[in-house]
């Protein structure tokens, strides 16, 4: 299985049926359909619309004259007519016709006495991954893209079970009451949401029973299909039902929530980070465009409960990038966090900038100061820094992951004593003593184990740092796959990919979490973005990728037996023994019954159309169904189009 590139060309919005629905294809009326509505417009909006038209975002058929333009930007225009960009109310427009469209279609059976179709889920209930199709050449399943997950904090207590959430990128949320158990259950768990796309989850901690949940919308990933969200949604029940917070929507909408902090001691205290998402990307791409009228990027704050927030801090998109008229990521919140040892020190990742600390105890104001300075603020797409906050010997401790796209590095930096002013951490320009960088190109060191750990310039696209939250010296970095280091003939195998790995030394050096020690492994699927742990034992972890999500059984062993064998010079021998002296001994797939598969197309057998169909994925290949609800992927990669041949169905 291939990874997506980090800006694919993809869809798939909603949870998988036979026939997949894009709120954005209908919002609007095409060109030379709408006189008659648009006549009927307030004056104001029509001369609001025309100065849209008039303003830098291109004239009307503007990019039909641009090189580059393509059917399916007509496509994205034609839906977004007249305008070039799809709003999140006419996608919510068109969400509301669909409802409508269904009542008229039922009155109108009853009249006419004839039984209206029923709609029923085809699947994949059962996602099977034959071993053929996977680079280990063991069977697996696998599921949609996951976005964001958090475990019930009971989790491991007597008679409590182990509830798991999981944010899927066009799936919504989703639950299981056993996260432990050898096959959980899943449940869908949307009820009350109108977006699909999901960017993070947070369980409030000021909630002993673990049923206080929100859920931020729109998909922070800068992929071509992180569909924008339409904001923050709140569930006191364990996540059986939702409601808007209401106040989120005017400040997020168009874009999506990245993170979202609950103050541990006021749960009327909330924070939310928003970050660049797109509407309109077809599964041929196209559109990608955010509204210009779109709300700032920035962290939001509320002390009311969410009934409304204000826009607490923000960094401007990078002025090279902004003047070209497109709307890059810079600026985006992508984390936040609050220091373990004072509620009142906020940490925030902001794309392009590093991180950026609002702390009145350590610096003598409220005001926003750097304390971390990312290493390309220029990059196009803006570079994305993650962090995880821990404490150690008294003092509060950062792991920071920094990346940028554009010169395909990431490195792991360590601050063991941030709990000072900003202005001895980071100049804004360069950081300073407490930091160290740990990671190092030299192939063969203990630092090259963490170097470029997102791999093929992805980090924009996929990337975690999370520490261990009962041991502040164990950390867990996830990036994409070192393709080029999978046991394939004429390839450097040092590793086992290294999609996620570990360190148990605070980040000197990392084992590779990304197969198990069976023969043939158990491997983790490209393109990570989340991890939980048990909070009863935090060896256990849960990880979500593009592949859905995976469990390790919290036991590691050594395999550094396989390196032998595999023909490696003195460098990248010593790189092997590291990478492989502490594997999990089990991962297990816990996808079965997890269906949020992404589909970009479904084509019928002509011959029959309703027990042979094919479709193509996002970044899970192209799937097989016969009537069962088990389907199987055929072919891996990227899935796209698929066709069956009218007059030869075996083709």
């Amino acid at each position: 299985m291939l990874a997506s590139r980090r800006r694919p060309a993809l869809s798939g919005i909603l949870l998988v049926v036979v026939l997949v629905l894009s709120a954005c294809g209908s919002s609007s009326p095409r060109p030379g359909a709408g006189a008659a509505r648009e006549a009927g417009k307030p004056a104001n909006e029509r001369e609001r619309e025309a100065q849209e038209l008039k303003s830098g975002h291109r004239t009307l058929f503007e990019s039909d004259r641009k090189p580059g333009h393509t059917p399916a930007t007509e496509a994205v225009d034609d839906r977004a007519y007249p305008r070039h960009y799809v709003e999140t109310k006419r996608a919510l427009a068109a969400h509301d016709a669909v409802a409508r469209a269904r009542a008229r279609s039922a009155a109108s059976a009853r009249r006419t006495r004839v039984v209206a179709a029923a709609w029923q889920e085809a699947g994949p209930f059962t996602p099977t991954v034959p071993a053929r199709v996977t680079y280990t050449g063991r069977a697996t399943m696998d599921s949609g893209r996951v976005t964001a997950m958090v475990v019930d904090p009971n989790c491991g207590k007597p008679g409590k079970g182990c509830r798991l959430w999981v944010g899927a990128a066009g799936g919504g949320v989703w639950r299981t009451p056993n996260a432990l158990a050898a096959t959980p259950t899943w449940t869908p768990s949307s009820d009350g949401m109108a977006s699909n796309a999901i960017g993070s989850l947070a369980v409030d901690p000021t909630d002993a029973t673990g049923n206080t949940l929100y859920a931020g919308t729109g998909e922070p990933n800068g992929s071509g299909d992180s569909e924008a969200g339409i904001g923050l949604y709140r569930s006191t029940d364990g996540g059986s039902s939702w409601t808007l917070v209401s106040g989120s929507r005017a400040v997020s909408l168009d874009r999506s929530i990245g993170s979202i902090l609950v103050d541990p001691a006021n749960p009327q205290h909330l924070l939310i980070g928003t970050d660049v998402a797109r509407h309109g990307s077809s599964s041929a791409n196209g559109g990608r465009r955010t509204p210009p009228n779109a709300p700032a990027l920035g962290v939001y704050e509320s002390t009311d409960g969410g009934t409304s927030f204000q826009l607490a801090f923000s960094r401007p998109p990078n002025p090279a990038t902004a003047a070209s008229g497109v709307d890059w990521f810079q600026g985006g919140v992508n984390k936040l966090g609050v220091d373990p040892a004072d509620r009142t020190t906020v940490y925030a990742g902001i794309v392009g900038y590093g991180i950026w600390r609002r702390a009145p105890h350590l610096d003598g104001d409220s005001a926003w100061h750097p304390v971390f300075a990312t290493r390309n603020p220029k990059d196009t797409y803006g570079d994305r820094t993650e962090f995880s906050l821990t404490r150690k010997s008294g003092h509060t401790r950062i792991y920071a992951g920094d990346s940028s796209d554009d010169q395909a590095v990431a490195e792991l930096w360590r601050a063991d004593v941030s709990d000072q002013p900003a202005k001895k951490l980071s100049t804004g320009n360069s950081n300073l003593r407490p930091w160290t960088n740990l990671s190092s190109k030299n192939n063969g060191t203990a630092g090259y184990t963490s170097y470029n750990y997102c791999q093929n310039g992805q980090c924009g696209y996929d990337d975690f740092v999370e520490v261990d939250p009962s041991n502040p010296d164990t950390v867990w970095l996830g990036g994409s796959m070192a393709y080029d280091e999978l046991p394939t003939p004429g390839q450097i195998t040092r590793s086992n990919g290294r999609a996620v790995v570990r360190s148990t030394n605070a980040g000197t050096s990392f084992t590779d979490m990304t197969n198990d020690a069976r023969s043939p492994a158990e491997g983790m699927h490209p393109d990570q973005h989340a991890i939980a742990f048990d909070p009863a034992n935090p060896r256990i972890a849960f990880v979500g990728s593009d592949g859905g999500v995976v469990r390790t059984n919290g036991t590691y062993v050594d395999k550094t037996s396989d390196c032998a064998s595999r023909g490696l010079g003195k460098l990248d021998l010593a790189d092997c023994n590291r990478f492989l002296s502490a594997i999990p001994q089990r991962i297990d797939s816990l996808n079965d019954g997890l269906r949020t598969l992404q589909f970009q197309s479904l084509t019928p057998n002509p011959q029959s159309t309703a027990y042979d169909v094919i479709g193509g994925t996002q970044d899970n290949g192209t799937w097989a169904f016969s009537g069962s609800p088990n389907w199987f992927e055929s072919i891996g990669g990227d899935g796209g189009q698929s066709a069956i041949d009218f007059v030869d169905p075996n083709i």
